[in-house]
């Protein structure tokens, strides 16, 4: 069932049942409607609420706005002080926002979520997730709802234990401060061509097995939605998020029914490493519109298990078989094009390898809920 099926989501006036904690951090006679995102009304809103959302860096919510509202696959929402208007807003002033976005399997992934800077700390993500959640609950447009938030996010963190998610795993990947002082791979850096494949780059080549740079013609198309489940099914035990019918992305779970896999899978862009059965591995080149710092906006999110797999999807992105898969806007055949490689920390790395490379600073800490009636605790 798609997003848009969710019942009396158009508008909903909130009759606030809130706890005694929120009680006395929210004006009691208050009403809060949550409502669809109006981008004539609420936009200089929304960059008010999205300000010094990461403490100095751009927040890329404002950017990806007009895309989530055209995706039809997704729901943004506002969370709005009906009591509260300007001459622009008609339905309330915005306070909060949040995502809902559709990845198949009966899965939401919850994302985005803000606060007003003066309205941090006083509920509102509380408020803005639990509504949701009891509309998507009473409507059951989903059976789970997944999420995340960066490990040091503890305020968020707790909203997920109120309203009832579990931690499913952790998702981490090469930092995007080390990526942007490569040559040629700042979007401010005009100067320098991509000639450096990511191995070369960051003098990975000698901490590589040789098994792992054998295994380039290893790694085979994979054609077919139902091959993809059938190799997923088989790495379950190692990839906590495929309970959600996802690999890992950036800060994000990607799902097998969304439209961004099918391309990949389309383009022949989701490959198995065919040597190793037993224990078998999976990646999938796609792209993110989210990445603003660097030139190139493609992930390569690998599922995996072992130091192996790692260094062997490494070292196949970095070959020309699999460089000329990506190769849809580059002119110069012989640019590198680089890419943002995710996986989650249930894959094990050689301490020779680790010690070398540079991963976030903090990891993605991915949450789940299994909805039915819905409980905030």
């Amino acid at each position: 069932m798609r997003i848009h099926d969710v019942k009396d989501l158009t508008m909903t006036a909130l009759a606030l049942a809130v706890s005694g904690d929120q009680q006395q951090n929210l004006i009691a006679d208050k009403i809060w409607i949550l409502r669809p995102y109006n981008a004539l009304s609420d936009r200089s809103h929304l960059d008010e609420i999205c300000s010094n959302t990461f403490k100095g860096t751009n927040d890329y919510l404002p950017a990806m706005i007009p895309k989530y509202v055209a995706d039809p696959d997704c729901r943004f929402i506002v969370l709005a002080n009906a009591g509260k208007l300007d001459d622009e807003s008609e339905f309330g002033v915005p306070e909060a926002c949040l995502n809902l976005r559709d990845l198949g399997h009966g899965v939401g992934f919850l994302e985005a979520v803000r606060t007003r800077p003066e309205s941090r700390g006083k509920g509102l993500g509380n408020m803005i997730i639990s509504k949701m959640l009891e509309e998507v609950s009473e409507s059951s447009s989903y059976e789970k709802i997944l999420s995340c938030t960066v490990a040091g996010n503890q305020a968020m963190r707790r909203i997920f234990d109120k309203t009832g998610f579990r931690q499913v795993t952790e998702i981490t990947g090469l930092n995007f401060k080390v990526l942007t002082k490569i040559p040629g791979w700042s979007v401010h850096d005009k100067d320098h061509r991509c000639d450096q494949t990511l191995v070369e780059a960051l003098n990975l080549s000698n901490l590589i097995s040789d098994q792992a740079k054998r295994d380039v013609e290893s790694w085979q198309t994979v054609k077919t939605k139902v091959e993809a489940e059938f190799i997923l099914n088989s790495t379950a035990k190692y990839n906590p998020l495929w309970e959600y019918g996802c690999i890992p992305g950036l800060f994000e779970g990607i799902g097998i029914d969304s439209q961004r896999f099918k391309i990949s899978l389309k383009n022949g862009r989701v490959l198995v490493l065919e040597n190793d059965l037993d224990s078998p591995a999976l990646i999938v080149f796609h792209r993110d519109p989210r990445i603003a710092s660097l030139k190139s906006n493609w992930i390569l999110s690998i599922v995996g298990t072992t130091s192996h797999h790692l260094e062997s999807a490494l070292y196949a992105a970095c070959s020309k078989r699999i460089q000329n898969l990506l190769r849809e806007d580059s002119e110069d055949p012989d640019d590198f094009i680089g890419f943002v490689l995710t996986f989650c920390t249930t894959m094990s790395i050689r301490d020779e390898l680790a010690a070398s490379f540079p991963l976030w600073d903090e990891s993605c800490v991915v949450y789940g809920r299994k909805l039915g009636s819905f409980e905030q605790t």
